[in-house]
């Protein structure tokens, strides 16, 4: 069978004949060869059986098409991803590559078809990389990500703090997990007796079941994942307790927002806090000069619940919320290059889909001197994971 490919040209030649195998969601495979990677379509979720079939059989006709034998089968550091299992069973040479770095490539694979970066350069950027989930190399899941990277390493400079995923991947499905979560972060135990709706809501017994299991660490995973707190603010605006579709809470959080003229937008403050921590040296052994930042949510989460007990309007505070977090991406950016003389940023991730927030963020990172770039011929979702990985795998062997 004929597979439609995308083909895109590269002012370099790629070193090997690589295998890209993608992400689990969303998920594209990519080829590469000569001074060419062949990106195929999204092919959905590989946990659907018929999906993996079809990812298998398109797979192998890709290669007879293409005429390729991959010396090189990249895959995502997940060892239960689908796509990880396939490339692992697979004869040849593999190289796992960290989710978020990927999206990072991806990025870059715009600008360099488009000459604005130069690979060869070693030049490196501050990547802003939010999304659902993504395997960290610290086996925690990744998601609320800056990154100092180019595309033969990564170091994670800054990232949100850690909270539990109560129930693992149930909690992407039903928000008010991850909102309770955030509460329960923030007020402790008394969280329950707060005077608003999403309380009313939430299955008290339940919760404790939940929270049980988070002290006890079961099923608990820890997550940086902004999109779990855009899940956690929905939840707690009482706009959805649970999803029918991906990304439903937070799509439904910044339809929210409205078309209202002139109002009152409240400020949010998220606190930025140093981090000795944060070790994730590129590959050349080059050592880590400044310091990394963890981000705590938690003054916002309290700042929303006293304007939804002030009564202050739903759509006021989703705007709010966008905004403050468009401010500190330009926040932490600044802190970034103030260390590192960096002034070039890429946004990507599933999160920024959301055009109120891709907004705001552009145009005050535009204010303060940034040079921005997002994805634009590809989406930022996973879907672009494959070229990342094949980019990163190429100058890393």
């Amino acid at each position: 069978m004929l597979i439609k490919l995308t083909k895109i040209k590269f002012p370099f030649k790629f070193k090997k004949q690589i295998l890209a195998c993608g992400a689990e969601s969303k998920n594209t495979f990519c080829f590469t060869n000569g001074n060419y990677a062949y990106l195929s379509k999204p092919l959905d979720n590989l946990q659907n059986y018929e999906s993996f079939v079809n990812y298998e059989q398109s797979i192998e006709d890709s290669k007879k098409q293409l005429n390729i034998k991959p010396e090189i089968i990249a895959h995502d550091f997940h060892p239960e991803y689908t796509s990880s299992k396939y490339a692992l069973q697979k004869k040849g040479a593999t190289f796992p590559v960290q989710h978020h770095h990927a999206h990072s490539a991806s990025c870059l694979a715009e600008l360099i078809s488009s000459k604005k970066y130069d690979p060869l350069s070693d030049e490196k950027i501050i990547s802003v990389v939010f999304d659902g989930l993504g395997y960290g190399d610290d086996t925690n899941f990744w998601g609320g990500e800056f990154l100092v990277c180019n595309l033969k390493g990564y170091r994670r400079v800054a990232h949100f703090e850690y909270v539990p995923l109560p129930g693992g991947d149930s909690a992407t499905k039903e928000p008010w997990r991850m909102g309770c979560m955030y509460l329960w972060k923030t007020f402790n135990d008394n969280f329950i007796k707060l005077k608003i709706k999403f309380i009313n809501g939430i299955n008290k017994h339940k919760w404790e079941i939940l929270k049980e299991m988070t002290i006890k660490n079961i099923n608990s995973p820890m997550t940086s994942s902004v999109g779990r707190l855009f899940d956690a603010v929905s939840a707690i605006l009482n706009i959805r307790h649970k999803v029918d579709y991906e990304a439903q809470a937070a799509i439904e959080l910044e339809s929210a927002i409205g078309t209202n003229g002139s109002r009152h937008i409240p400020q949010y403050n998220f606190e930025i806090h140093p981090s000795p921590d944060l070790r994730s040296p590129l590959p050349q052994g080059e050592r880590i000069k400044e310091r990394g930042y963890i981000i705590k949510p938690q003054p916002v989460i309290k700042a929303i619940v006293e304007d939804l007990q002030n009564n202050i309007s739903i759509n006021n505070i989703s705007l709010g919320f966008h905004i403050s977090l468009a401010k500190l991406v330009r926040d932490v950016c600044k802190k970034i290059s103030n260390r590192t003389g960096i002034k070039t940023v890429i946004l990507t991730g599933g999160v920024f889909q959301n055009k109120i927030l891709m907004k705001h963020t552009e145009k005050l990172l535009s204010s303060a001197g940034f040079n921005v770039y997002t994805n634009t011929q590809l989406p930022c979702t996973d879907a672009n994971i494959s070229l990342g990985q094949a980019l990163i795998a190429n100058f890393n062997n």
